[in-house]
């Protein structure tokens, strides 16, 4: 049987619209085909440091306030670039449920 984070992982992957994992300090660790295409910072990502939060938005701020939001349990929507590109950041948990 293929474990949760293996069956949510190919989920993802199919989506059409862009996901993006982070870890509970706000660096992407996992992003699908689609979020490589609307954040630049992705695609050039596996040479340098991995992005974070703050380095994906248009307002890093905004971005970390809305990240630490998504930690406590709320859903926030940041801007990410100059044409109003907005995004959800939604809380999730793994599977020890944290």
């Amino acid at each position: 049987m293929v474990g949760s984070s293996e069956h949510w992982s190919g989920i993802v992957r199919g989506l059409s619209q862009a996901v993006v994992a982070f870890d509970r300090l706000g660096t992407a660790i996992a992003w699908n085909p689609p979020a490589e295409a609307a954040f630049a910072g992705l695609a050039g990502s596996r040479d340098g440091p991995p992005p974070t939060v703050e380095s994906l938005a248009k307002d890093g701020a905004q971005a970390r306030a809305a990240f630490e939001a998504a930690l406590r349990g709320e859903e926030r929507t940041v801007v990410i670039d100059a044409g109003g590109t907005t995004v959800r950041c939604l809380p999730t948990q793994d599977d020890d449920g944290t």
